[in-house]
């Protein structure tokens, strides 16, 4: 199993996107579509291979907000994008849960989409 990003489909504004939805185009996704290409050899090989593209993962635990809060609190922080923007996110849970199908699952093999959506 490889762990990729939701970085791989790029910005593509209102387009919806899936497993079959070609790489984007920008940092984000060259670096993903290099990271998924690693994995290529064991695919080759005939071993079945999962790339696990996660968006967010969030936890009530907070520890992505906790570790923010204090460029907040410095008025370093502020808003991303337009706001207008969608992003990927899944609950720590269910990354969990999406890991453990993928690798029990015989029949899953190639990308996997691990995301819940909003805007």
């Amino acid at each position: 199993m490889s762990g990729s990003a939701m970085g791989f489909y790029g910005d593509r504004g209102d387009e919806v996107l899936t497993e079959a939805s070609g790489g984007g185009i920008g940092f984000l996704a060259d670096v993903t579509r290099a990271w998924e290409k690693a994995a290529a050899p064991a695919a080759k090989a005939g071993i079945r291979t999962v790339l696990l593209r996660t968006g967010l993962v969030l936890a009530a635990a907070g520890e992505r907000s906790a570790s923010c809060s204090p460029l907040f609190k410095w008025g370093l922080g502020g808003p991303l994008g337009t706001g207008r923007q969608w992003w990927s996110w899944i609950g720590l849970d269910d990354e969990v849960g999406a890991i453990v199908h993928c690798l029990e699952t015989a029949t899953v093999a190639g990308p996997v989409n691990a995301t819940g959506r909003t805007r």
